[in-house]
């Protein structure tokens, strides 16, 4: 800022200039919270709108037990540790030359993963819901995991798993 002014010393006007442009310069980005169990709602609603049936509507408590709110980082820690345990099963699945890692395997993983932190049964239900939910985000939203849910040749012997195998997109790269 000096030189600007063509001056040989620096002073305080300048430091405080030299601040102020650097701090606008910066760009912060803030990752929204993640909203789990939301779109589920709203297609119920939808549905029963389409029915033309008016039937009572959730008590607030049932709403706000459907939507999940989970900060970005937290969802981001959870689907890294899917990731990686998931990438570290494959391999060793693949070295033992069995199927792959089910979707109920990842949840029993993810259960006792974190069994220290459960007291009580309905923590435990509602930390099942929520890395469900999270597993289904990481599934049909961001598409990082990829469920294989078909069995069978194409045609009339194909069938629809209950419990697919779950597979890591293969170009996901973990931030």
């Amino acid at each position: 800022m000096a030189r600007m002014d063509i001056s040989d010393d620096v002073q305080t006007k300048h430091v405080r200039e030299a601040y102020r442009l650097l701090n606008k310069s910066i760009i912060r980005v803030e990752q929204p919270d993640i909203q789990l169990g939301a779109d589920q709602e709203e297609e119920e609603m939808q549905d029963v709108v389409e029915e033309g049936v008016m039937e009572e509507r959730p008590t607030e408590a049932a709403a706000a037990k459907k939507k999940m709110l989970l900060s970005f980082e937290e969802y981001k820690t959870i689907s890294n540790m899917i990731v990686v345990h998931m990438r570290r099963e494959e391999t060793r699945l693949e070295a033992e030359e069995k199927e792959g890692i089910h979707r109920s395997d990842v949840v029993e993983w993810y259960l006792n993963h974190v069994a220290d932190q459960i007291e009580t049964e309905e923590e435990l239900i509602e930390k099942k819901d929520m890395f469900e939910k999270v597993l289904d985000r990481l599934i049909y939203h961001d598409q990082i995991i990829i469920p294989l849910t078909r069995v069978g040749l194409k045609g009339s012997d194909q069938e629809t798993e209950e419990d697919p195998m779950l597979v890591v997109h293969p170009n996901y790269i973990i931030d």
